[in-house]
């Protein structure tokens, strides 16, 4: 259709953000697997280029069961990303969790030493990728739900997603904790962990009382053992954070 760019209708769709159209041109028979002159599938288009959450998930069915897709391949060079990285990095929710539910692997590692989970909760800060992506990443064992994601302020998955107010991510640890304490595995969530010193001492229960954290991940919190009596480095507990 474009002999510039060696593009069918379907790269024009994923490059345009047209999600309705990219998703009937799959269901019509468009193949997922014709690269353009930059040597990309329509998915990956959609991905590097459109970052369109609409078109990407659209197309991760198709193409995957096409196999017009390496699913972990590192499809950016320069930063060692693989697709899943990139649906994090630009805050592509959808396409991330139809990534991971498609097969795609939580553990591989970019040129930064992260995983798509770490992507999502450090560099993009995006709580609907790192929400979708959290369940599969612990689930594949990836990652400890204690795991330190910041060495710098000793900062854990649940000190970033409160801090940040990833109020889905939170729930979706939560719920993993939950899980983990059903099941008699793990030691479940480390919610008496703080902080550096240095990043002011905080636990879980200071950082989601301190960023406006919903009633109910508060409770939560509690419910699960969060320390209300936890002094920060200034001496403050939670419930100081709480009546401020």
């Amino acid at each position: 259709v474009d002999p510039k760019t060696g593009s069918t209708l379907a790269h024009l769709a994923a490059l345009y953000k047209l999600a309705k159209t990219a998703e009937r041109l799959a269901m019509a028979g468009a193949s997922m697997g014709i690269k353009n002159s930059a040597g990309r599938v329509p998915l990956e288009v959609a991905i590097m280029e459109g970052k369109d959450d609409g078109s990407a998930a659209a197309l991760v069915g198709p193409s995957v069961a096409e196999k017009a897709v390496e699913i972990n391949a590192v499809v950016d060079p320069k930063t060692g990303s693989t697709l899943a990285h990139l649906a994090a990095l630009y805050k592509l929710a959808k396409t991330a969790e139809r990534l991971a539910k498609a097969g795609a692997s939580m553990g591989i590692k970019n040129s930064a030493g992260r995983v798509p989970l770490e992507v999502a909760l450090t560099d993009s800060k995006d709580d609907g990728s790192a929400a979708a992506l959290v369940g599969l990443t612990l689930a594949e064992k990836v990652m400890e739900i204690n795991a330190v994601v910041d060495s710098e302020t000793g900062s854990t998955l649940a000190h970033v997603a409160a801090q940040h107010n990833m109020h889905k991510t939170m729930e979706a640890l939560l719920k993993a904790a939950m899980d983990l304490r059903a099941k008699g595995e793990g030691l479940g969530l480390d919610l008496s962990a703080a902080t550096e010193c240095s990043s002011g001492g905080h636990t879980t229960l200071h950082l989601a009382l301190q960023h406006g954290a919903p009633f109910g991940v508060v409770e939560k919190l509690i419910s699960l053992g969060a320390p209300l009596t936890a002094k920060n480095s200034e001496g403050a507990t939670p419930l100081h954070d709480a009546g401020r």
